[in-house]
């Protein structure tokens, strides 16, 4: 926004399609727990749609790494953009994927205290909005170990989040990993709420995962798992244990399958940062040609 009122070129680099406030209606709001002033939400979408049209059309180019379903995108500014080709779908802009090489697996469960059997990650996100959520989502994830331990006794269930919970002996908790790569390559099954940054690094490297969410009170991430079940990936909303059971225990065994039709769908072609890149350089490119006299002195420097 500040580069548009000022002039300078820019480009939008985007998960969203609008302002996610814009793409959650008042009944889904509603069923999460909220007491809503309509009135105040219809001004206030409206306000922000028109904020968000306007930065996606003052962008030289407007990247996204979030497939559009047409559905839950219909009448918003990055849709628009898509078809007149303002806008690209690049797929994952993500870091580069760790290499594996022989024994890598080995020395990662030597290090975390993993045995030689299956493993199932359990995210416990950072980003939730109600701790009884976070609480649900933990007691759920340790319920459906518990169930799927009995048709897989040598299972072992990871998790990872900020806070100790008071767990079975063979549950490793991790609260911090600066690189949780080279433990997804090496997992059956990823078990985390739909942030979209994990969305696209799974998506890239094929990783089994079921997305779980605690419930609609959670509604920054209610868009994006409406988008992963209509793209085709196990999501639930509120789970029980038996239906997460019921949804990892046939992943379990099958993590070098190669990547599903949900997972090409988010990453077509793997990782898509080499053609952001590219596009950006153009962009730029293009933008320093319609400057008159060149780009500004603050700029060159």
């Amino acid at each position: 926004m500040a580069a548009a009122i000022a002039g300078v070129p820019h480009a939008l680099i985007t998960e969203r399609f609008d302002f996610t406030i814009c793409q959650i209606d008042d009944d889904t709001l509603a069923a999460g727990g909220f007491d809503l002033d309509v009135e105040d939400l219809r001004r206030g979408r409206a306000a922000l749609h028109s904020v968000f049209q306007w930065i996606v059309d003052t962008a030289e180019v407007v990247l996204t790494d979030k497939p559009p379903v047409a559905a839950l995108d219909e009448g918003t500014a990055v849709a628009a953009a898509l078809l007149d080709g303002r806008a690209v779908f690049t797929g994952p802009m993500i870091r580069e994927i760790p290499p594996r090489a022989e024994g890598d697996g080995a020395a990662l469960r030597e290090r975390l205290g993993l045995g030689p059997g299956p493993i199932v990650v359990g995210s416990v996100g950072g980003t939730t909005m109600f701790l009884e959520n976070k609480k649900r989502i933990i007691d759920c994830y340790l319920a459906a170990y518990q169930q799927l331990k009995q048709a897989h006794p040598e299972l072992q269930l990871l998790l990872l989040g900020r806070e100790k919970v008071d767990a079975p002996q063979d549950v490793v908790q991790i609260s911090y990993l600066p690189d949780w790569m080279p433990l997804l390559q090496e997992a059956d099954v990823l078990l985390s709420a739909p942030g979209w940054i994990t969305v696209t690094e799974i998506a890239a490297m094929g990783i089994p995962t079921v997305f779980v969410l605690g419930s609609l009170g959670e509604y920054h991430e209610v868009e994006a798992a409406q988008r992963l079940e209509r793209l085709g990936f196990p999501t639930l909303v509120g789970p029980e244990p038996e239906q997460l059971a019921a949804l990892v225990g046939p992943m379990i065994g099958h993590a070098g399958d190669g990547p599903s039709a949900a997972h090409l769908a988010v990453a077509p072609e793997g990782s898509g940062t080499a053609r952001a890149v590219r596009l950006l350089v153009a962009a730029a490119r293009g933008a320093r040609e319609q400057l008159p006299g060149g780009l500004p002195a603050a700029l060159k420097a």
